[in-house]
């Protein structure tokens, strides 16, 4: 006796095992979850280091920079994107689907432990975590301007933006992504510099002699911490351009009389 005709000759039970089955069927359906950003382990692997009292620029150079190029060797990075502020740095590693979210971390921290010993002394360990997949960003904001320039913004959003979104409830931090900053532009010249016997290595240990911005440590009181910098940092192009490169004869050879110093981006 096949299936068909069982069911032809006992019609009262193939009916109530109809049912049934539409019973359970819709009860799963109604208790299935449903979210916009599902609970799944996705493989991303963050690297989080501390460093008391340095400012972005630091921390981009003697940290972020360095995480960055340990862990763009490991197997199967698809996206890497970084971080640097006031006393802490942070990297984002996104790898393809088929790396495992443990061995990729695994990976990361192998490859961040060979570079240990070249960041700061005063740097706390880097903290590698595994991203969940409802932490990225659920707000987005673009700043646009028919009045300033892209430097221009960047600044405004940086001093007067950045702060109050961070402080607001509910907040975890506030990001800037895709920053236009200012910086100074240095064109040597050559026959200048040749006359005065100086070479490009003179200059730059010149530059940054007199551009300086170290940690100074923190001052801790019964309810806040101040992080302390010491901040020797030129920011005008007259500055620059008054930078004593050498002495010849009791002259004194400034950047100025050797490049053209202008602002730029």
């Amino acid at each position: 006796m096949n299936l068909p005709e069982f069911c032809i000759r006992r019609p009262v039970f193939s009916t109530v095992l109809s049912l049934l089955i539409i019973t359970f069927g819709l009860a799963g359906l109604m208790n299935l979850p449903v979210r916009e950003l599902p609970d799944v382990d996705m493989a991303v692997v963050s690297v989080t280091t501390a460093y008391t009292g340095a400012g972005p620029e630091i921390i981009d150079t003697d940290i972020t920079e360095v995480i960055e190029g340990a862990v763009a060797g490991v197997a199967g990075v698809k996206k890497i994107t970084s971080y640097s502020r006031l006393g802490r740095g942070g990297t984002t590693i996104e790898f393809e689907s088929y790396r495992d979210i443990d061995e990729a971390a695994a990976d990361v921290r192998a490859a961040v432990d060979r570079v240990r010993d070249n960041l700061p002394d005063q740097a706390e360990a880097p903290l590698i975590a595994k991203s969940e997949s409802d932490a990225d960003p659920v707000m987005r904001v673009a700043f646009t301007s028919d009045r300033m320039s892209p430097p221009e913004v960047t600044d405004y959003v940086e001093r007067f933006i950045v702060d109050r979104l961070s402080t607001l409830d509910g907040v975890a931090q506030a990001e800037l992504f895709g920053d236009r900053r200012y910086a100074i532009r240095v064109w040597l010249n050559r026959r200048a510099m040749a006359a005065r016997n100086l070479t490009v290595e003179d200059i730059e240990g010149a530059i940054r002699r007199n551009n300086l911005e170290l940690p100074a440590g923190e001052i801790e009181s019964e309810s806040r911490a101040f992080q302390v910098r010491t901040d020797t940092r030129l920011n005008r192009v007259e500055q620059f351009r008054n930078i004593v490169i050498s002495r010849v004869d009791d002259y004194p050879v400034r950047l100025g009389d050797i490049a053209e110093v202008a602002l730029g981006v």
